[in-house]
């Protein structure tokens, strides 16, 4: 469906953002996650590695 829509399916899809950024800023972005709140009301609490996995395989699939 996203792609019958022309939604990008990865962030490296989306274009705004260079690799070399985006992993660069992933360690940040997976101690924001662990902060927010809602991340302790999941059935299953990620670690940071679960969540640094997760962002890594959102840059391409």
């Amino acid at each position: 469906m996203q792609k019958e829509m022309n939604i990008p399916l990865t962030i490296q899809e989306i274009g705004t953002i260079t690799p070399d950024a985006y992993f660069a800023a992933v360690d940040k972005m997976a101690d924001a996650a662990l902060a927010d709140t809602c991340t302790e009301a999941n059935p299953r609490v990620p670690t940071k590695e679960d969540i640094i996995k997760i962002y890594t395989k959102l840059w391409s699939f």
